[in-house]
Parts: C-alpha cells; sequence; structure tokens
C-alpha cells in the first residue's frame, strides 16, 4: 500500500567521475519515489533518481494534477471522498504542480520540503506530517500557497496516480 512507503527517506547517494555526493528530495521527487517503491516493490537508487525521470516530477506531478479531483474545505473529513494514500497536490489557478504529498491514514499528509504549505512547521528538504485541519484554506475550494497566493489542492486516488505512473515515469 503506497501510504506504507510514505516516511522519511533514506540518503540517496550518487557517485559520477569518482565523487559521491548527496541528493536533496523536494516534494514531488518524494512522491515519484514512493511511486517508483510502490510500482517496482523497491526503492530507486540514486542514479535511477538522478538519471531516470527524476528530473521532470514537476511535469509529471502537474499532468497527474490535471486527472484529479478538486477538493473543498470539508473533503479532507469525508473518507468516501479522500482515503490515505491519496496523492494531493497544490497547483496554482492554471493547474501547474507547485506541491505534493500524501495522505497516510485518515486524518494526517506526510511529505517532504513542506515549510509554509500548511498552518503547522515543515523543514526544507526534509520529511513532515500534518494534521488535515492544516490545510490553509481561503475559501470554499481555495487554498493558500507557500507565498500567499490562491490555488487549488487537487486529489488523486493512489491506484490512478500508480497506473499513470508507470505509464509515463521512464527509469534510466
Amino acid at each position: 500500500m503506497l501510504e506504507e512507503r510514505v516516511s522519511a527517506i533514506d540518503q540517496l547517494q550518487v557517485t559520477d567521475k569518482g565523487i559521491t555526493v548527496s541528493l536533496s528530495i523536494q516534494c514531488h521527487q518524494a512522491v515519484c519515489y514512493w511511486l517508483y517503491h510502490e510500482a517496482f516493490n523497491n526503492p530507486p537508487s540514486g542514479n535511477t533518481f538522478l538519471h531516470g525521470s527524476f528530473s521532470q516530477t514537476n511535469q509529471f506531478l502537474t499532468g497527474l494534477a490535471r486527472m484529479g479531483k478538486p477538493l473543498h474545505a470539508g473533503d479532507l473529513k469525508n473518507s468516501y471522498i479522500i482515503s490515505k494514500g491519496h496523492i494531493l497536490i497544490f497547483t496554482d489557478k492554471e493547474l501547474n504542480a507547485k506541491h505534493s504529498c500524501i495522505t497516510i491514514d485518515n486524518s494526517r499528509i506526510g511529505g517532504y520540503n513542506q515549510q509554509s504549505w500548511f498552518s503547522s512547521p515543515g523543514t526544507p528538504s526534509e520529511y513532515s506530517e500534518h494534521e488535515y485541519q492544516d490545510v490553509k484554506w481561503k475559501k470554499k475550494g481555495v487554498v493558500e500557497l507557500s507565498n500567499g497566493s490562491e490555488g487549488f489542492l487537487m486529489a488523486v486516488p493512489s491506484n490512478q496516480a500508480l497506473l499513470f505512473f508507470r505509464g509515463n515515469f521512464k527509469p534510466n
């Protein structure tokens, strides 16, 4: 189950020309990491992370968001609409992905780089969890993005996200 994969990711390292570097993980990369792990039952290596389609995670999450269901403030309380394993994607008004995370149970969201997306604090390039109630709703169907502008919160069930991932992700 996808929601069971959502947790802090072990440090990814890649060696290129004899030099080993640690990779910083951002929100879209983390969501794709967990999707990869669920889709292929094996976490991606640092080289897969660096040389596969992980460099195009923003385009991938934007495509996924455009397949999603727009949420309203009360939807997160309704387990018929949102359940564990849903991909949540914060978008601008043009539906371009700005932040992504995954519901890990019926009240919490897990993800990376979540500072300023929720009313509770997050840490840059680190894993954090937030309660559904921490989403910063401006009005029905509109959320506050990290830069203070307005946008949308789109939801994609894990089975739909995994199908889209398998069809669009190209390992190196």
